[in-house]
Order: structure tokens, then C-alpha cells, then sequence
């Protein structure tokens, strides 16, 4: 069942009348339909912010309220509000503050496509065989994506390598309800591919990215053996698969690992501003591959084949519905704790 969400912003401490008259007529919508109203904090533009949202069957009841004045009309699921702030939230975190974001938004991606077109055609066909690989279906999705990653290659040197289309599918996926979808995907994806900047190779005799992998696996190995240590002798006979794993899994922030329909659960604790971050990969990201790894326990306790097992976790992962992924974020979280006063 879908309903009417309404949302208005002001600042902690404000007085604005109509502020104060948006707050009445929630109420009275509270009260008369019998509603809910969520209110959280969110950080935004250097200040602190508090939403209302209000939940109603339709919209005629919201206009008759007239709770319109500063607010917003969109649809979404029963389960949907927290999708209205992550584009922001995204945004504020991938990109900066406001004047970051506005500067993302005043590049013109076409004449960025144009020049990545002349200057690398090898580059244009590689993004032309991996689009229609994204999962997106529409044409014009599909020359959305092709730009966005053109216009990437344009920007920076580094260039093109396989996976950051899955990751610009995803972004663009959810940046489509704002004004600037792809401005904003471009911008987020380069903060996507800096979180785990050092598992992407530069060369094909680039040994740099094996190394770092081989280093975060055994940070994770040792992890796992603290939280759980019956997993210490199973894990071990097969870290070299969790190397592997990490530079295919970590480099593309589990875009390849976990379901699209569950995918923002983790990016959601993954993008917040992380202080811990280890050099040129993501702690987060480490952490969520460390609980993926605990709540399989059973699998790699009793599995006979220690091979056959990894197979085996990673299509589980990849088939867990949202509610299995909170349990993975919120172990990661745990992890985190626990790593950070220890």
C-alpha cells in the first residue's frame, strides 16, 4: 500500500510562524487520520536540520490541512521515508558541502562525453560492452549511464576499469528523484571509487592492489578469530580466496556481492564519514565482509569442502533480503566498535 508523504525542514531553535503553523497542522493530521509523525536530525549544509514527515492515505488530506506551505509531495512505501534522505545524505558525504555539490552540477557532461570520445576510443568501447551489463533496461537509462561514465574518464586520468558502470548504475538508481541525477551520480562516484582507491590496479603488472588485499584479509582473519574463534583453522586453509574476493568485492563497495534491492543498507553505514578509514581502503567496508563472514558460522563449521563453502557464501550473500542485511551492518557496526577501543 502506497502512501502520501509530506516533508519540511527547520532549524533547531527556529520561530518562524509558519514553522510553528506546519507543526500544528501536523498534529492535527496525527490526530484526525491517525497517522505518524517521524522526526529526526540530519546534518546539512553546516547546519542542523529537523524533518518532519508525515504519513497520510492521500493527498487531498494533506492540502486540506494546508500543511503544504515548505513541504514536498512524493509516493513511497510504508517503509520508504528514510529514501527522501539519502540522496542528501549520499551527497554530503561522497561530495562535501554545498558548494561542492553545486560545482558537480555545473559541469556539462555532454561536452565531457565528447572529449572523452576523442581522446580515448579504446575507453568508449569497453563502457559500450559493459553498459547493456549494468541491469539497466531503458534507453534512456542506458545513455545516461554511457555519459556518466564518459564524462568520469574526462575528469580523471586514472580512466576506466570494469565494475565502477555496476556502480554508477546503482548511484544513478537512486539519484533519479532529484533534479540532477547524473551530475549527482558523477559526483558520488567519485567518492565511491576513493574508498577503496588502493585495490584498484593501475597497470596489469600492478602488484600494489594483491598486497593491500593480502593485508586487509588478514586484518578480517584476525577479526573473525577474536569474535569467533571456533573460525580461526577453517578461514585460514582459504584466505587466499578471500584475496581474490576482497579485490573483486571491495573495489566495486559490494556491488557484486549483495542483492541491488539491498545494496543501500550497506552503503547507507558505509558512506557516513568514517574516521577509522585504514589507508586507501574502507574500515566499513572491512567490517561488512567480517560480519558477512560470522553470520554464515554454521556453513564454515560444518561444510566439508572449505572451497565448495566460499562458493556457497558468496551466492548466499548475494540472495539475503534487507532483513538479513541490517544483521550484517549491524554486526559491522559492533566490529567497529569493538576495533576502535581495543
Amino acid at each position: 500500500m502506497k502512501y502520501v508523504i509530506a516533508v519540511g525542514f527547520h532549524k533547531l531553535g527556529e520561530t518562524v510562524n509558519q514553522t510553528k503553523s506546519a507543526k500544528g497542522g501536523a498534529k492535527k493530521i496525527l490526530c484526525e487520520h491517525n497517522s505518524f509523525l517521524k522526526t529526526t536530525h540530519i546534518f546539512w549544509r553546516r547546519e542542523i536540520y529537523k524533518p518532519f514527515v508525515i504519513v497520510a492515505p492521500s493527498q487531498d488530506i494533506l492540502q486540506k490541512n494546508r500543511v503544504y506551505f515548505r513541504w514536498h509531495f512524493m509516493h513511497v512505501t510504508e517503509t520508504g521515508a528514510d529514501t527522501m534522505f539519502r540522496r542528501r545524505r549520499w551527497l554530503a558525504c561522497l561530495v562535501g558541502d554545498h558548494r561542492s555539490v553545486e560545482e558537480a552540477r555545473q559541469l556539462n557532461l555532454d561536452q565531457l562525453a565528447e572529449k572523452c570520445l576523442r581522446s580515448s576510443t579504446h575507453t568508449v568501447d569497453q563502457i559500450d560492452i559493459d553498459v547493456p551489463r549494468s541491469g539497466v533496461v531503458l534507453k534512456e537509462e542506458k545513455l545516461s549511464l554511457r555519459r556518466v561514465l564518459m564524462a568520469w574518464c574526462a575528469l580523471n586520468e586514472f580512466g576506466y576499469v570494469q565494475g565502477m558502470n555496476l556502480i554508477a548504475a546503482a548511484l544513478l538508481k537512486y539519484m533519479r528523484e532529484g533534479r540532477y541525477p547524473e551530475h549527482d551520480a558523477l559526483a558520488c562516484l567519485s567518492g565511491v571509487m576513493a574508498l577503496n582507491a588502493g585495490l584498484l590496479p593501475f597497470h596489469m603488472e600492478d602488484e600494489e592492489p594483491m598486497k593491500l588485499a593480502s593485508v586487509v584479509v588478514s586484518k578480517m582473519w584476525l577479526q573473525v578469530s577474536v569474535v569467533e574463534p571456533s573460525l580461526q583453522q577453517q578461514l585460514l586453509q582459504i584466505l587466499d580466496l578471500f584475496e581474490i574476493a576482497c579485490l573483486r568485492i571491495m573495489s566495486v563497495c559490494f556491488v557484486t556481492f549483495f542483492s541491488p534491492d539491498t545494496l543501500h543498507v550497506v552503503w547507507d553505514y558505509v558512506f557516513e564519514n568514517d574516521d577509522s578509514a585504514d589507508d586507501k581502503t574502507s574500515s566499513r567496508c572491512r567490517h561488512v565482509f567480517s560480519s558477512a563472514v560470522l553470520l554464515q558460522k554454521k556453513l564454515w563449521l560444518f561444510g566439508e569442502d572449505a572451497k565448495q563453502n566460499f562458493v556457497i557464501f558468496e551466492a548466499t550473500c548475494g540472495l539475503m533480503d534487507e532483513q538479513q542485511i541490517v544483521k550484517i551492518v549491524d554486526l559491522a557496526k559492533y566490529l567497529e566498535r569493538l576495533e576502535k577501543y581495543n
